[in-house]
């Protein structure tokens, strides 16, 4: 079985070589002079048959990997696009698969994206688009995934941008497929500090310092907040304080930098 890591490390491996085409039915096969003629032909896939989209299929390169989305995450998983020598089956379409259909194979589905980590399926509310959750880059949450509107292709995205918020609405661990035993779940935070806090209606911002900074410290670290190069180390200051904002904003908190009892109740969920 597939280990979560080997699967993101595939994953951003083939979204940074940009050798992908975004062609409804792909799930992985490289484009023959055969199948670029299917993909634009087949009535099943309409958006092939865009103008601008059979330009591109029918001039693309032998070497170039056709895939959607959904279809782009089952050929990771099954390691398709490692195959040189096409088969018949290769040239076939996309297997009877959809984002409903992955979803329905994961466990631990939560709506809760914060808790998503690295290796799980990533799915729209809407079951309109998917992906593969890669984890924490330049301190930003990314997401592998195949679409025709960011470099026509297999990339990586950030998450959390403002424009994509609320969108992103399930994720679950592809267990039939990937073994997440070399994933850690999540950072170990003691919130009984961060509770006291609500408690006592204490606020935290820049400037402070001890151990109930460092704990906010750690579970902005765990949720994929960068609080920068010294990591949890009890004192709150730029980098802490721009964590907390970008925090603030995914969650529609008041953007002040300054964790208070809204911005304490998010964070650990009470």
């Amino acid at each position: 079985m597939e280990k979560a890591n080997s699967l993101v490390a595939r994953a951003i491996d083939l979204a940074n070589n940009k050798e992908t085409l975004y062609a409804q039915g792909g799930w992985g096969q490289t484009l023959t002079d055969d199948n670029k003629v299917m993909f634009v032909s087949n009535p099943m896939w309409p958006y092939n048959q865009e103008p601008d989209r059979i330009e591109k299929i029918m001039a693309a390169d032998i070497k170039v990997i056709a895939v959607d989305c959904v279809c782009g995450v089952k050929s990771l998983i099954d390691k398709l696009i490692e195959v040189n020598d096409q088969t018949k089956e290769m040239r076939k379409p996309c297997p009877d698969v959809t984002i409903r259909n992955m979803l329905a194979d994961c466990s631990n589905i939560s709506n809760d994206i914060d808790t998503v980590i690295k290796g799980e399926f990533l799915s729209y509310a809407d079951y309109s688009h998917c992906g593969i959750y890669v984890g924490v880059i330049d301190g930003k949450r990314m997401a592998f995934e195949v679409t025709h509107r960011w470099k026509d292709g297999a990339q990586l995205v950030e998450i959390d941008r403002p424009e994509r918020r609320g969108l992103w609405a399930y994720h679950g661990r592809m267990t039939k497929y990937i073994d997440y035993s070399d994933v850690t779940p999540s950072v170990v935070v003691d919130t009984s500090k961060l509770k006291n806090m609500v408690t006592q209606k204490v606020k935290a911002r820049q400037g402070d310092k001890g151990d109930y900074v460092a704990e906010i410290q750690r579970i902005l670290i765990a949720k994929g907040y960068s609080c920068g190069y010294y990591g949890a180390d009890g004192v709150f200051g730029n980098a802490t304080t721009q964590a907390v904002k970008n925090f603030q904003a995914q969650h529609k908190l008041e953007v002040d930098g300054i964790v208070g009892y809204d911005t304490i109740t998010r964070l650990i969920g009470v």
